[in-house]
């Protein structure tokens, strides 16, 4: 929150947003707006009061989410709000993941090389536990970014924005 000023915003049905094509965007705003008992803003309104307009874009995902949560019926929504905990908690966790492979290099070659004795009999595995540290360690350090966790939000995002789709079939059907 404090790198993206706040609370990231669901852009995705504002008229500026080129993440959906705008005849999917005024289906998704109409729906949304019948379920909020809610006007929805037009683009003239979202350029003269854009705070007016973000408010009700606020009140449609909290909508959104609230009615989303059974994760059978919306399991690839489920999925990529794993994905994002995944990458987002990852993110937070990265300097420890670093420190802690470094660790093991450092106490792998330590041990191949004081402890000649030892180290002959398990040499082969403490060399691929240095390995695979090391690997983990460019993963952390390459993988895992400020830019991949808002690229796993995005996805979250647009995905729980397409998920009106099943919601219109499922109030068309009730």
């Amino acid at each position: 929150f404090a790198t993206t000023g706040g609370r990231p915003e669901n852009r995705e049905l504002s008229y500026l947003d080129k993440t959906l094509d705008d005849r999917t965007k005024d289906r998704y705003r109409k729906f949304l707006a019948r379920q909020l008992d809610q006007p929805a803003p037009t683009r003239d309104m979202e350029v003269e009061d854009p705070d007016e307009a973000a408010a009700f874009y606020v009140q449609c995902y909290n909508w959104l989410r609230e009615n989303t949560r059974d994760t059978e019926k919306f399991r690839i929504l489920f999925n990529e709000n794993i994905a994002y905990g995944y990458y987002r908690n990852l993110l937070a966790l990265k300097p420890y993941g670093i420190m802690l492979n470094l660790l093991t290099i450092a106490a792998a070659a330590a041990i191949i090389y004081y402890k000649p004795d030892f180290a002959e009999l398990t040499h082969g595995k403490l060399v691929a536990l240095g390995i695979l540290a090391a690997v983990h360690a460019g993963y952390l350090i390459f993988g895992v970014t400020r830019r991949a966790v808002l690229d796993a939000s995005k996805a979250y995002a647009r995905q729980l924005t397409l998920s009106c789709e099943a919601l219109i079939v499922q109030m068309k059907s009730a």
